[in-house]
């Protein structure tokens, strides 16, 4: 994993690379699934100009029933921009992502996979420093692993961040605190990626240093947002024997 590309580079860089797929309206498309309306709704404005709204029904079909795997390429950058800029996406970011195996983006030009590869640690690099408008750690972790065939990598980044950030703390303890169950650490997040999910589930359990979990919960909950899930604390002296370490 290499975390060295800023976002907005990364984006830039999909644009420059995506920029050769033209479409040609109206896009091939399933009749029970896409009407004129939404022909008409991507096809009224500039790739950068779309919003999300605009994307919503598109992305949710791509591929599947609505236009070719080139068609999707044309439109990748502006979906991957605004996952990454924009906090109320209408769509599961996961569809978008797993569109990227369905498409089998493994296989397309290495350019390509280079631009991909080039987005995704930066997008997880910016939501572990950014605390109050950043993507769910839950669902950036697991659009990620539909894309990768392992996020180990990514784990043991944010276990490094942890060491000399805060914000990657702060983001550790509210994704502990508020988005898991102790019950099922991965739950329906993972279906798709379920290897991915394990991994996730060995790290908490077994590879984060006891110390780094335990100075994470304090710091949070000591904030006005952490406050009232202080009685994490005990559930996970219980949960994790090795706390006192």
């Amino acid at each position: 994993m290499k975390c060295g590309t800023d976002i907005a580079d990364a984006i830039a860089e999909l644009y420059r690379v995506f920029r050769p797929y033209r479409v040609e309206f109206p896009l091939e498309a399933c009749a029970c699934c896409v009407d004129e309306s939404h022909q008409r709704v991507i096809s009224a404005k500039p790739l950068e100009a779309l919003t999300s709204r605009d994307l919503d029904w598109y992305a949710f079909k791509a591929i599947t029933t609505f236009g070719t795997v080139n068609d999707f390429k044309h439109f990748l950058p502006r979906l991957l921009e605004l996952i990454a800029y924009e906090r109320d996406f209408p769509i599961n970011e996961e569809i978008v992502f797993g569109k990227l195996p369905y498409a089998s983006w493994r296989d397309w030009p290495m350019t390509e996979q280079r631009a991909i590869e080039a987005y995704l640690p930066a997008l997880w690099r910016q939501t572990i420093e950014t605390m109050d408008e950043g993507m769910l750690m839950q669902t950036c972790l697991a659009c990620i692993g539909q894309a990768v065939e392992s996020v180990s990598e990514y784990l043991a980044h944010w276990s490094e961040a942890m060491q000399r950030s805060a914000v990657a703390r702060l983001r550790f303890a509210e994704f502990f605190c508020t988005e898991i169950s102790l019950d099922d650490l991965s739950g329906a997040f993972w279906e798709e990626s379920p290897e991915q999910g394990k991994e996730l589930e060995t790290w908490l359990r077994d590879e984060i240093p006891p110390k780094l979990f335990r100075r994470a919960l304090v710091e949070w909950t000591q904030t006005n947002a952490g406050r009232e899930y202080g009685y994490k604390i005990d559930l996970y002296k219980a949960w994790r024997k090795d706390w006192a370490v």
